[in-house]
C-alpha cells in the first residue's frame, strides 16, 4: 500500500472520529458531516474497492453506509422541523 493510501485512510479515520464528536456535542453540522462522510465513502468505495489485506463482505459494507446516510438524512429533516418550529414560536 503506498504511502499516500495510508494518508488517505488515516484522514478519514480522522474525518470519522471528528464525526462522532461532532454528534456527541450536538453540533448543527454533525448529520451534514455524516451524510458527506458517509457518501465520500460510498463513492471512493465504488470507484476504487477495497485493499487486499482487509476485506469486509460488501453487503455489510453497503447496509452500514447506507443506513448511516438514511440516519443522516432523517436527523437533517427533524432539525430542520425543529428549526422551523421554533421560528415559528418566537414569531407568535
Amino acid at each position: 500500500m503506498s504511502e499516500f493510501s495510508v494518508l488517505l485512510i488515516c484522514g478519514f479515520l480522522f474525518w470519522t472520529l471528528t464525526g462522532i464528536g461532532m454528534v456527541f456535542d450536538k453540533s448543527p453540522w454533525a448529520w451534514i458531516n455524516e451524510l458527506i462522510r458517509s457518501a465520500t465513502f460510498m463513492l471512493m468505495y465504488f470507484k476504487f474497492g477495497t485493499w487486499n489485506e482487509f476485506k469486509i463482505p460488501v453487503e455489510i459494507l453497503y447496509a452500514v453506509f447506507v443506513g448511516s446516510i438514511a440516519i443522516s438524512l432523517i436527523s437533517i429533516v427533524g432539525q430542520m422541523a425543529s428549526l422551523t418550529a421554533s421560528t415559528k414560536k418566537k414569531q407568535n
